[in-house]
Protein backbone atom coordinates (compact mmCIF):
# COMPACT_ATOMS: atom_id res chain seq x y z
CA UNK A 1 0.00 0.00 0.00
CA UNK A 2 1.18 3.35 -1.03
CA UNK A 3 0.75 6.02 1.41
CA UNK A 4 1.63 10.43 1.04
CA UNK A 5 1.71 11.75 4.41
CA UNK A 6 2.87 14.84 3.18
CA UNK A 7 0.25 16.70 0.76
CA UNK A 8 -2.29 19.95 1.09
CA UNK A 9 -5.19 20.98 1.45
CA UNK A 10 -7.73 24.09 1.11
CA UNK A 11 -11.02 22.94 1.57
CA UNK A 12 -13.67 24.98 0.17
CA UNK A 13 -15.15 26.09 2.64
CA UNK A 14 -11.90 27.86 3.49
CA UNK A 15 -11.26 28.81 0.18
CA UNK A 16 -15.13 30.56 0.23
CA UNK A 17 -14.31 31.97 3.20
CA UNK A 18 -10.68 34.18 2.43
CA UNK A 19 -12.29 34.78 -0.73
CA UNK A 20 -16.03 36.11 0.83
CA UNK A 21 -13.77 37.86 3.38
CA UNK A 22 -10.89 39.88 2.18
CA UNK A 23 -10.48 42.42 4.91
CA UNK A 24 -9.89 39.34 7.61
CA UNK A 25 -7.11 37.14 5.48
CA UNK A 26 -3.74 38.50 4.35
CA UNK A 27 -4.29 36.70 1.08
CA UNK A 28 -6.20 37.51 -2.53
CA UNK A 29 -7.80 35.13 -4.42
CA UNK A 30 -7.23 35.94 -7.70
CA UNK A 31 -7.92 34.36 -11.22
CA UNK A 32 -5.52 33.57 -14.40
CA UNK A 33 -6.12 31.60 -17.39
CA UNK A 34 -9.46 29.84 -15.42
CA UNK A 35 -6.76 29.13 -12.55
CA UNK A 36 -7.42 30.53 -8.93
CA UNK A 37 -4.31 32.17 -7.51
CA UNK A 38 -3.43 33.15 -3.78
CA UNK A 39 -1.41 36.44 -3.03
CA UNK A 40 0.04 36.70 -0.10
CA UNK A 41 0.52 40.29 1.46
CA UNK A 42 4.10 39.08 1.93
CA UNK A 43 4.82 39.10 -1.44
CA UNK A 44 4.71 35.52 -2.55
CA UNK A 45 2.05 33.94 -4.71
CA UNK A 46 0.83 30.20 -6.28
CA UNK A 47 -1.71 29.08 -8.04
CA UNK A 48 -4.27 26.94 -6.50
CA UNK A 49 -5.48 23.71 -8.57
CA UNK A 50 -8.42 22.00 -7.88
CA UNK A 51 -5.99 19.14 -6.25
CA UNK A 52 -6.34 21.68 -3.48
CA UNK A 53 -10.08 21.59 -2.78
CA UNK A 54 -11.63 19.45 -4.85
CA UNK A 55 -12.39 15.07 -4.50
CA UNK A 56 -12.52 14.42 -7.67
CA UNK A 57 -9.79 15.58 -8.29
CA UNK A 58 -7.46 14.48 -5.32
CA UNK A 59 -8.40 11.16 -6.34
CA UNK A 60 -7.37 11.05 -9.62
CA UNK A 61 -4.09 12.49 -8.63
CA UNK A 62 -4.13 9.67 -6.28
CA UNK A 63 -4.41 7.55 -9.22
CA UNK A 64 -2.00 9.17 -11.87
CA UNK A 65 0.69 8.77 -9.75
CA UNK A 66 -0.48 5.53 -8.28
CA UNK A 67 -1.09 5.84 -4.69
CA UNK A 68 -3.87 4.71 -2.04
CA UNK A 69 -4.31 7.15 0.10
CA UNK A 70 -2.72 10.59 0.99
CA UNK A 71 -2.58 12.09 4.86
CA UNK A 72 -3.53 15.87 3.96
CA UNK A 73 -2.37 18.91 6.30
CA UNK A 74 -3.33 22.51 5.89
CA UNK A 75 -1.81 24.57 3.75
CA UNK A 76 1.01 25.84 5.59
CA UNK A 77 1.17 29.50 4.18
CA UNK A 78 -2.33 29.58 5.97
CA UNK A 79 -1.62 29.18 9.38
CA UNK A 80 -2.10 32.97 10.21
CA UNK A 81 -0.42 32.38 13.51
CA UNK A 82 -0.11 36.87 13.33
CA UNK A 83 -3.92 37.10 12.89
CA UNK A 84 -6.50 37.83 15.39
CA UNK A 85 -7.05 34.66 17.78
CA UNK A 86 -10.82 34.63 16.55
CA UNK A 87 -9.48 34.69 12.83
CA UNK A 88 -7.26 31.78 14.00
CA UNK A 89 -10.13 29.56 15.32
CA UNK A 90 -12.48 30.38 12.45
CA UNK A 91 -9.96 29.20 10.07
CA UNK A 92 -8.93 25.73 11.70
CA UNK A 93 -12.40 24.74 12.38
CA UNK A 94 -13.29 25.36 8.84
CA UNK A 95 -10.50 23.69 7.97
CA UNK A 96 -11.03 20.35 10.60
CA UNK A 97 -14.76 20.64 9.88
CA UNK A 98 -14.12 20.16 5.95
CA UNK A 99 -11.30 18.09 6.20
CA UNK A 100 -13.06 15.44 8.17
CA UNK A 101 -15.86 15.26 5.89
CA UNK A 102 -14.19 14.65 2.80
CA UNK A 103 -12.15 11.92 4.79
CA UNK A 104 -15.79 10.22 5.68
CA UNK A 105 -16.70 10.87 2.15
CA UNK A 106 -13.84 8.94 0.33
CA UNK A 107 -13.78 5.33 1.05
CA UNK A 108 -10.36 5.61 3.00
CA UNK A 109 -8.37 6.97 0.16
CA UNK A 110 -8.60 10.79 1.49
CA UNK A 111 -7.09 11.28 5.32
CA UNK A 112 -6.24 14.50 6.93
CA UNK A 113 -3.94 15.67 10.15
CA UNK A 114 -5.92 18.52 12.43
CA UNK A 115 -4.67 22.30 12.76
CA UNK A 116 -5.06 24.05 15.78
CA UNK A 117 -5.32 27.57 16.36
CA UNK A 118 -1.81 28.57 18.18
CA UNK A 119 -0.52 30.52 19.68
CA UNK A 120 -3.06 29.64 22.13
CA UNK A 121 -1.97 26.39 23.51
CA UNK A 122 -5.53 26.94 25.51
CA UNK A 123 -7.39 27.25 22.44
CA UNK A 124 -5.14 24.39 20.31
CA UNK A 125 -6.02 21.66 22.46
CA UNK A 126 -9.21 22.48 22.96
CA UNK A 127 -9.74 22.29 19.07
CA UNK A 128 -6.98 19.11 18.29
CA UNK A 129 -8.82 17.33 20.50
CA UNK A 130 -12.20 18.25 18.52
CA UNK A 131 -10.46 17.25 15.53
CA UNK A 132 -9.56 13.78 16.46
CA UNK A 133 -13.29 12.95 17.59
CA UNK A 134 -14.36 14.14 13.92
CA UNK A 135 -11.97 11.77 12.68
CA UNK A 136 -8.70 13.63 11.71
CA UNK A 137 -5.12 11.83 12.61
CA UNK A 138 -2.03 14.26 13.51
CA UNK A 139 -1.53 17.72 13.65
CA UNK A 140 0.30 20.17 11.68
CA UNK A 141 2.10 22.76 12.85
CA UNK A 142 4.41 25.62 12.17
CA UNK A 143 8.46 25.33 12.31
CA UNK A 144 7.36 28.53 14.70
CA UNK A 145 4.96 30.27 15.91
CA UNK A 146 5.38 33.69 14.16
CA UNK A 147 8.82 33.78 15.11
CA UNK A 148 8.83 32.45 18.54
CA UNK A 149 10.47 29.15 18.48
CA UNK A 150 8.64 25.61 19.88
CA UNK A 151 10.69 25.32 22.92
CA UNK A 152 9.52 28.52 24.91
CA UNK A 153 7.55 27.37 27.81
CA UNK A 154 4.64 28.56 26.89
CA UNK A 155 3.83 25.75 24.06
CA UNK A 156 5.15 22.56 26.29
CA UNK A 157 1.33 21.96 27.29
CA UNK A 158 0.25 21.52 23.89
CA UNK A 159 3.30 19.19 23.26
CA UNK A 160 2.39 17.34 26.49
CA UNK A 161 -0.99 17.17 25.53
CA UNK A 162 -0.04 15.69 21.99
CA UNK A 163 2.10 13.43 23.47
CA UNK A 164 -0.59 12.13 26.31
CA UNK A 165 -3.15 11.29 23.07
CA UNK A 166 -0.11 9.74 21.28
CA UNK A 167 -1.00 11.97 18.57
CA UNK A 168 2.40 13.02 16.03
CA UNK A 169 3.36 16.62 15.53
CA UNK A 170 4.22 17.28 11.95
CA UNK A 171 6.39 20.59 11.76
CA UNK A 172 6.19 22.57 8.64
CA UNK A 173 8.19 25.54 7.61
CA UNK A 174 5.61 28.36 8.38
CA UNK A 175 6.39 31.27 5.26
CA UNK A 176 6.34 34.71 7.59
CA UNK A 177 7.88 37.12 4.61
CA UNK A 178 11.27 37.24 3.48
CA UNK A 179 14.29 36.01 5.15
CA UNK A 180 17.62 38.29 5.26
CA UNK A 181 20.24 36.90 2.13
CA UNK A 182 17.30 34.78 0.83
CA UNK A 183 14.91 37.23 -0.67
CA UNK A 184 16.46 36.31 -4.47
CA UNK A 185 16.58 33.27 -6.30
CA UNK A 186 13.21 31.77 -4.25
CA UNK A 187 16.14 30.93 -1.56
CA UNK A 188 13.43 31.62 1.26
CA UNK A 189 11.55 28.06 0.18
CA UNK A 190 14.78 26.11 -1.34
CA UNK A 191 17.18 26.91 1.05
CA UNK A 192 14.86 28.70 4.07
CA UNK A 193 12.09 25.97 4.58
CA UNK A 194 15.03 23.30 5.68
CA UNK A 195 16.37 25.32 7.84
CA UNK A 196 13.74 25.91 9.50
CA UNK A 197 13.15 22.84 9.86
CA UNK A 198 16.63 21.83 10.98
CA UNK A 199 15.81 24.95 13.65
CA UNK A 200 12.61 23.24 14.78
CA UNK A 201 14.18 20.52 15.67
CA UNK A 202 17.05 21.50 17.17
CA UNK A 203 15.44 23.71 19.87
CA UNK A 204 12.95 20.73 20.77
CA UNK A 205 16.21 19.12 21.67
CA UNK A 206 18.52 21.48 23.14
CA UNK A 207 15.69 23.15 24.83
CA UNK A 208 14.50 19.87 26.53
CA UNK A 209 11.17 19.18 25.15
CA UNK A 210 12.47 15.88 23.79
CA UNK A 211 13.78 14.82 26.91
CA UNK A 212 10.77 15.64 28.78
CA UNK A 213 8.40 14.48 26.39
CA UNK A 214 10.17 10.84 25.30
CA UNK A 215 6.42 9.79 24.29
CA UNK A 216 5.73 12.76 21.93
CA UNK A 217 6.19 12.00 18.03
CA UNK A 218 7.38 14.40 16.12
CA UNK A 219 7.76 14.45 12.26
CA UNK A 220 9.99 16.80 9.65
CA UNK A 221 9.20 17.90 6.47
CA UNK A 222 11.16 17.64 3.54
CA UNK A 223 13.49 14.92 4.61
CA UNK A 224 14.60 16.87 8.05
CA UNK A 225 15.56 19.95 6.53
CA UNK A 226 19.65 20.23 6.74
CA UNK A 227 18.98 18.29 10.44
CA UNK A 228 19.67 14.68 9.66
CA UNK A 229 22.96 16.18 7.76
CA UNK A 230 24.62 18.08 10.23
CA UNK A 231 23.57 16.18 13.47
CA UNK A 232 27.15 15.34 13.99
CA UNK A 233 28.06 18.84 14.54
CA UNK A 234 25.28 19.21 16.57
CA UNK A 235 26.66 16.86 18.92
CA UNK A 236 29.83 17.69 18.64
CA UNK A 237 28.67 21.43 19.69
CA UNK A 238 26.76 19.53 22.51
CA UNK A 239 29.90 18.11 23.60
CA UNK A 240 32.39 21.26 23.73
CA UNK A 241 30.59 24.02 24.37
CA UNK A 242 28.53 24.71 27.49
CA UNK A 243 25.28 26.46 25.87
CA UNK A 244 23.94 23.45 24.21
CA UNK A 245 23.64 21.59 27.94
CA UNK A 246 21.67 24.38 29.46
CA UNK A 247 18.08 22.25 29.25
CA UNK A 248 19.37 18.74 28.09
CA UNK A 249 21.50 16.17 29.00
CA UNK A 250 22.02 13.84 26.51
CA UNK A 251 23.45 14.48 22.94
CA UNK A 252 21.26 15.62 20.21
CA UNK A 253 21.28 12.41 18.31
CA UNK A 254 20.13 10.57 21.27
CA UNK A 255 16.51 12.09 21.32
CA UNK A 256 15.70 10.67 18.20
CA UNK A 257 13.60 8.04 18.91
CA UNK A 258 10.13 9.25 18.28
CA UNK A 259 11.70 11.90 15.63
CA UNK A 260 10.19 10.59 11.94
CA UNK A 261 11.15 12.22 8.25
CA UNK A 262 9.11 12.55 5.12
CA UNK A 263 11.02 11.19 1.80
CA UNK A 264 11.33 14.55 -0.09
CA UNK A 265 14.78 14.81 -0.36
CA UNK A 266 14.79 15.73 -3.99
CA UNK A 267 17.79 12.97 -4.34
CA UNK A 268 18.11 8.64 -3.98
CA UNK A 269 21.59 8.99 -2.66
CA UNK A 270 20.40 11.65 0.29
CA UNK A 271 17.27 9.08 0.94
CA UNK A 272 19.81 6.24 1.04
CA UNK A 273 21.73 8.09 3.28
CA UNK A 274 18.71 9.25 5.58
CA UNK A 275 17.69 5.95 5.97
CA UNK A 276 21.44 4.60 6.60
CA UNK A 277 21.45 6.97 9.23
CA UNK A 278 18.06 7.01 10.89
CA UNK A 279 16.70 3.64 9.92
CA UNK A 280 14.13 3.08 7.64
CA UNK A 281 11.31 2.52 10.31
CA UNK A 282 10.98 6.23 10.61
CA UNK A 283 10.65 7.55 6.90
CA UNK A 284 7.54 8.02 5.04
CA UNK A 285 6.36 8.94 1.69
CA UNK A 286 6.20 12.81 0.95
CA UNK A 287 5.02 14.60 -1.86
CA UNK A 288 4.14 18.40 -0.69
CA UNK A 289 1.24 17.93 -3.75
CA UNK A 290 0.01 20.10 -5.31
CA UNK A 291 2.84 22.79 -4.37
CA UNK A 292 5.32 22.58 -7.52
CA UNK A 293 8.02 22.01 -4.78
CA UNK A 294 7.14 18.47 -4.68
CA UNK A 295 8.27 15.89 -6.87
CA UNK A 296 5.65 14.66 -10.13
CA UNK A 297 5.56 10.85 -8.53
CA UNK A 298 6.98 10.63 -5.08
CA UNK A 299 7.52 7.40 -5.01
CA UNK A 300 10.31 7.66 -7.95
CA UNK A 301 13.02 8.90 -4.85
CA UNK A 302 12.19 6.11 -3.09
CA UNK A 303 12.77 3.77 -5.86
CA UNK A 304 16.01 5.63 -6.44
CA UNK A 305 17.45 5.05 -2.99
CA UNK A 306 18.20 1.43 -4.10
CA UNK A 307 16.79 0.23 -0.61
CA UNK A 308 16.40 -3.28 0.22
CA UNK A 309 12.83 -4.51 -0.24
CA UNK A 310 11.62 -3.77 3.32
CA UNK A 311 12.84 -0.97 3.81
CA UNK A 312 11.09 0.64 0.68
CA UNK A 313 7.25 -1.31 1.73
CA UNK A 314 7.98 0.58 5.33
CA UNK A 315 8.57 4.10 3.40
CA UNK A 316 5.68 3.40 0.73
CA UNK A 317 3.20 2.61 3.13
CA UNK A 318 3.57 0.71 6.22
CA UNK A 319 5.27 3.74 8.74
CA UNK A 320 2.84 5.66 7.74
CA UNK A 321 -0.50 2.99 8.92
CA UNK A 322 1.78 2.50 12.02
CA UNK A 323 2.03 6.41 12.53
CA UNK A 324 -0.76 7.51 12.01
CA UNK A 325 -3.47 4.88 12.53
CA UNK A 326 -5.81 5.23 9.81
CA UNK A 327 -9.24 3.55 10.14
CA UNK A 328 -7.95 2.91 13.49
CA UNK A 329 -11.39 3.01 15.97
CA UNK A 330 -11.61 6.84 16.99
CA UNK A 331 -12.17 7.09 12.93
CA UNK A 332 -14.30 4.69 12.69
CA UNK A 333 -16.22 5.90 15.40
CA UNK A 334 -16.18 9.52 13.71
CA UNK A 335 -17.25 8.07 10.75
CA UNK A 336 -20.25 6.71 11.91
CA UNK A 337 -21.61 9.49 13.09
CA UNK A 338 -20.72 8.27 17.09
CA UNK A 339 -17.42 10.41 17.27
Amino acid sequence: MRIDMHAHLIPEPLLREIHRAPERYPVRVEEKESVLWFRHEQGYQYPVPAEFYDAGAIIAALDRVGLDQRVFSLSPTLFFYERPQETRNRVCRLYNDAAADLVQRNGGRIQAMASVPLPDVAAAVKELERALDLGLTGVEIGTNIERHTLDEPEFFPFFQRCAELDVPVFLHPYYVGPKPMMERYYLTNSIGNPLDTAIAIANLIHGGVLERLPRLKVVLAHAGGFFPYQRGRLDHAFRVRREPRVSTSRTPSDHLAGVYYDSISHSGAALRFLVESLGAGKVMLGSDAPFDMGPDDPSQVVLEAGLDPAAMEAILGGNAIRLYRTGDARQSRAASGRG
